[in-house]
């Protein structure tokens, strides 16, 4: 009686521990203490657990149906500053450790950094505290997202080396040891080239400071017996992206290693890179394309109509945006004419362009260098005249609203309302037109003018009657 008495309080202890936590979803801890106990959850929902009867982990199973990356959350109400809550682990399902996390007494939301993982079975083991009471529950969540461009963390070493295709973008991340990015992970690519060539290899990060010194990777390019080619290209923090060519290469398979450098402190959880490899040079050699013309047409704000020479043998053409103050391109469509129009853009706005020809043989796309720059402004919004009066004779004065953009205003003036004669150029916002016939309508109208002297559409029409 005083056993079953004894289970009975218990019982209301924690369902009243529960119902005054921060967790709604509760579900009662059982004997999750090994690996072949482990607890089956799903993916993306969020499970409750203690620690049963005082052991001193929990063992949590998940099952991901298609490659892609993971990141596993675990949350507490439970503060005491002097001690750590739990340490937790991924495994895979040969029980390789993948990532560990710390999770203080004062993070109350713990997550990992994001993990690549292959289709396949994975663990999690969370090991409690010393002093943390084993009725404290937690939560505990896998957050997965289907990505068939991402590392798996199994790539640690060339022989496990995740196959990339040519010209695609690929994307990892680091993992941790705990509180902090402070010892080597190591990724492993591998690409074929189907002829002799060259590469050019594009590494980019979003993990940017400006900390003297501060060295985000090191790659390393080898052949395919693991000879290193040339010394390791080292990536810095405050440059978030290097491009670095590789010349004269056989037909064959080729690896690249990833490397942090171990003292990446306090990068943020969501950090990732990306990794591509673009063939040139391989029996589809590609000219680039020339005479790139940006031009915003007449009647549009948002828009600039782009044309090029055409490349002979090319299957069609890359059109990107360039953003001068980092050096960097981005893609914004493939055509397969030679002109194309870019929308989507800000009026009264400078904008830089470039075309890279590509083509397609066996399968493998080849693309050309970058053509020169093309550099233009999209034209501005039209001006509105909101005040006109004749405060003089043969005077007119008007005023309008300063547009976006325009470094100066065209105004013109008319006796019938149709032909007019251009009065004059202004950069301010207000101006008076002098010698105009007396005691009699004019009509007025106006331009706004950007900086590479793009017109905007004309004002609508005012009218006023002259002063004598």
């Amino acid at each position: 009686m005083k056993k079953v008495l004894s289970i009975l309080m218990s019982t209301i202890m924690l369902l009243t521990i529960v119902s005054t936590g921060m967790f709604s979803l509760v579900s009662f801890a059982s004997q999750y203490d090994t690996p072949s106990t482990a607890r089956q959850i799903s993916v993306n929902q969020t499970y409750s657990d203690n620690f049963y009867q005082g052991e001193e982990k929990d063992y949590f199973k998940f099952t991901i149906n298609q490659n892609g990356y993971v990141t596993v959350d675990i949350r507490h109400d439970y503060y005491d500053p002097s001690d750590v809550f739990c340490w937790y682990y991924v495994y895979d399902s040969d029980f390789k450790k993948l990532s560990i996390e710390q999770v203080n007494h004062d993070d109350v939301y713990t997550t990992t950094y994001m993990l690549g993982l292959p289709s396949g079975t994975y663990y999690i083991e969370v090991n409690k505290g010393y002093n943390v009471p084993a009725s404290i529950i937690y939560n505990i969540k896998v957050n997965y997202k289907n990505e068939s461009n991402w590392e798996t963390e199994i790539n640690d070493t060339w022989q496990k080396a995740d196959a990339i295709s040519l010209n695609k973008n690929f994307y990892g991340a680091f993992t941790s040891n705990g509180r902090s990015m402070s010892y080597t992970d190591t990724d492993f690519y591998k690409f074929t080239l189907s002829n002799s060539g060259s590469v050019n290899v594009e590494f980019r990060h979003d993990y940017y400071t400006i900390l003297s010194g501060s060295v985000y990777a090191w790659i390393h390019f080898y052949d395919s017996d693991m000879n290193e080619l040339f010394f390791r290209v080292q990536v810095n923090c405050d440059k978030s992206v290097v491009n670095f060519p590789v010349s004269n290469l056989k037909k064959g398979t080729y690896y690249i290693e990833v490397k942090n450098t171990g003292n990446l402190i306090g990068i943020p959880k969501e950090t990732k890179y990306s990794l591509s490899v673009n063939a040139q040079n391989q029996n589809g050699s590609v000219a680039a394309p020339s005479s790139l013309k940006a031009t915003p047409p007449l009647g549009t704000t948002k828009k600039v109509s782009l044309s090029w020479s055409k490349v002979s043998g090319a299957t069609g053409y890359v059109v990107y945006k360039y953003f001068s103050s980092s050096g960097t391109y981005s893609k914004v469509k493939t055509v397969s004419g030679t002109s194309c129009k870019v929308t989507g853009l800000n009026p009264g706005t400078k904008y830089k362009f470039a075309v890279k020809a590509y083509k397609t043989v066996n399968g493998t796309t080849y693309y050309s260098k970058c053509s020169p720059i093309a550099t233009t402004v999209t034209r501005t919004e039209k001006p509105s005249i909101t005040k006109i009066s004749s405060p003089a004779s043969k005077q007119v004065k008007l005023v309008w609203n300063k547009v976006a953009g325009a470094s100066k205003y065209n105004i013109y003036w008319s006796k019938d309302g149709s032909n007019f004669k251009k009065a004059g150029s202004v950069t301010g916002t207000s101006a008076t037109i002098k010698n105009l016939p007396g005691n009699k309508r004019v009509y007025i109208k106006m331009t706004a003018i950007n900086s590479m002297n793009y017109r905007s559409d004309f004002s609508v029409q005012k009218r006023v009657i002259v002063k004598q």
